[in-house]
Order: C-alpha cells, then structure tokens, then sequence
C-alpha cells in the first residue's frame, strides 16, 4: 500500500534534515573565520579584520537563515506525514512543543542560572529525541520493511542517550571529587566516544528517511 502523504512529508523531513546539515557547517565556518578575524586584528591586518567580520555575518546570516528554513520544512513534513500515520502526527506536535521551550529557554538564559537553562537544554534534547522515535516507528509502522532499519537505528541513539546520562553524572562527581588526570582521561573519552556515536546515529538516520521516502 503506498502512503501518498508520508511519502512527501518524509521527503520533507529528509530535505529538512540536510539543511539543517548545511547550516550546522555555515555555523562552523563563521566561528573559524571569527578566529580569524581576531587573529587579523592582532596582527594589525586591517584588510583581514574586515574581510573576516564579513564572513563571519554572511556565515552566521546563512547559518541562521537554514536553521530557520529547515525547522519550517521539517514542521511542514511531519504534518503531512502525519495525515497517515497517528505516531508521526505526535513527532509534529512534540516538536511544537520544543520550539516553545527552546524559545523559553532562550530567554530564561538571560536572567536566571545557568542550571535552569541546562535544565531547558535537557528538556529540548528528550523532546528531540521523542521527535526522532516517533518518526522512526511511524514510518515503520507503515512499512514492516522500515522495521529492522527503524530499531538499530533507535538503539544507536538510546546508547547516545545513556552516554550523556553517564557523561553528566562524570561531570557532577568530578565537581564534587575535584579533577584528576584520570578523572578527566576518562571524561573525554566518554565525550569523544559520545560525539562519534552522535554522528553516526544522525547518519543512520538520514538513510533512514531517504530509504521511508522512497518506499511509503
């Protein structure tokens, strides 16, 4: 059976999803060309300074433009995923939700302390998190062939999911403990490890949407 409007919101979502990418990257290239800027002005290179702000705000501009782009286009895909799939349906609105508390957070940043807002950050994660299950399983709920992708996919993110469990209880010890050498051996290993698995369950799934959208 194929799922006209999963199909195309998948699709969507996938688009979404590499903006998002793309804008993660121009993000990077202003921080770098930030450095840079700095790095001129030290060395009285009036020339570099400019060119190097300038690229910082045509960076950041094009950073916060996909950003935005993408959130839109991923809003807009899931809603009309979810048009065939109740799971997917939940994805749009939890991802509501966390743009009202990323906003909330936001503006808590300015005034309150910084564990509030790391508490903010945690809540925006889970919700992202609940965002990526849902998608996953609803798009398996609707082709069994999606299944088995689905849940190696979820199991790389639950292991990410306790590393930063095990990365937060590190840290809460250490600042109890104080900081050793094998204490902080042992806590960027655990980030490091943390990173990659990020990186390669983002990866999973992104061939897991490109694989739902052309086969709902």
């Amino acid at each position: 059976m194929s799922y006209e409007n999963a199909r195309k919101g998948i699709s969507k979502v996938f688009s979404a999803q590499v903006l998002q990418i793309i804008a993660a990257l121009c993000g990077a290239v202003a921080g770098v060309l930030g450095v840079v800027a700095v790095a001129a002005v030290a060395g009285e290179s009036t020339g570099g300074a400019i060119a190097g702000s300038i690229g910082v705000v045509v960076a950041g501009l094009a950073a916060l433009v996909l950003s935005v782009i993408g959130f839109i286009m991923l809003l807009v895909g899931l809603n009309t995923a979810g048009k065939d799939s109740e799971q997917i349906k939940k994805a749009f609105t939890i991802s509501i939700v966390s743009l009202i508390v990323a906003i909330i957070c936001g503006i808590l940043k300015s005034f309150t302390p910084a564990w509030v807002a790391n508490i903010g950050d945690i809540v925006a994660t889970v919700l992202g998190l609940l965002v990526t299950y849902n998608v996953l399983f609803g798009c398996a709920g609707l082709n069994s062939d999606l299944a088995e992708k689905a849940s190696s996919t979820w199991k790389v993110y639950l292991c990410v999911i306790i590393l930063d469990i095990v990365i937060v209880i590190v840290t809460l010890i250490m600042g109890i403990l104080g900081f050793t050498a094998v204490s902080v051996v042992a806590a960027t290993i655990l980030v490091v490890a943390d990173a990659v698995l990020e990186v390669v369950a983002y990866i999973m799934f992104l061939v897991f949407l490109s694989k739902a959208k052309n086969t709902l």
